[in-house]
């Protein structure tokens, strides 16, 4: 859980340096080992969030609300209304049965910031 949570962090923070500061204001190397490690960091936080949201989410979804199906294509567009959802409102998920752990939720709250940022 830690683990996750602290690639999470580490994630946002790469993610704010690179935005933060202009690539040209960098040497050249550091800054594409940045970039690289950055998109490299949010590809596996998305993996993770897209295996929770597939696991926790699409079972339910497949039966009550087919149009939001998650897939590693579609998962982006529905950042916005994900968050509010399971961070703001805490609605979802559904049921008894279904619950996020600790982990999970850190772990989709993180990926669901770095969309919500990036689109803002």
């Amino acid at each position: 859980m830690k683990t996750l949570l602290l690639n999470g962090l580490k994630l946002l923070a790469v993610f704010t340096f690179c935005t933060a500061f202009p690539t040209s204001s960098l040497p050249k190397d550091s800054s594409l080992d940045l970039q690289e490690k950055a998109s490299s960091d949010q590809s596996d936080l998305k993996q993770v969030a897209f295996e929770i949201l597939d696991n926790k989410c699409n079972h339910c979804h497949l039966k009550q609300n087919p149009r939001r199906v998650f897939t590693p294509y579609n998962m982006e567009s529905f950042a916005s209304k994900i968050y509010q959802q399971v961070v703001v409102k805490k609605r979802m998920p559904k049921g008894r049965k279904t619950k996020l752990t600790a982990e999970e939720y850190n772990s989709l709250e993180a990926w669901l910031i770095t969309q919500i940022s990036k689109n803002n």
